[in-house]
C-alpha cells in the first residue's frame, strides 16, 4: 500500500515521494483505498462498500470518522476539499 508524504515512487527525475497530485484517481476523483492511504489525519470524503459516502480519516493504521461505523470497509477517498 503507498502512502501519501511517506512512500517514495519513481518519476522521471528518478525518485520522489509520493503527493496526492500523483494517486491514480478514478472518474470521480476517488482513490482505491486499497493502493493508496492519505496522510494521517488529513479530512477525506471515504466510500464504504455499501457505497455510502462519509468524512473521515486515516489515522495510520484504520480509517476512522464520527459516523464510521468500525464495521464499515472503506473502498475508495478523496480528499476533501470543503476547508479550502
Amino acid at each position: 500500500m503507498l502512502k501519501v508524504g511517506i512512500s517514495k515512487i519513481d518519476c522521471d527525475n528518478g525518485r520522489k515521494i509520493l503527493d496526492y497530485n500523483s494517486v491514480d484517481y478514478d472518474d470521480d476523483d476517488y482513490a482505491d483505498a486499497k493502493v493508496y492511504t492519505p496522510k494521517d489525519f488529513d479530512l477525506c470524503i471515504l466510500v464504504t462498500r455499501d457505497g455510502l459516502t462519509k468524512k473521515g480519516w486515516w489515522t495510520g493504521q484504520s480509517y476512522w470518522g464520527h459516523r464510521l461505523h468500525s464495521d464499515e470497509v472503506v473502498i475508495s477517498w478523496k480528499k476533501c476539499k470543503d476547508l479550502f
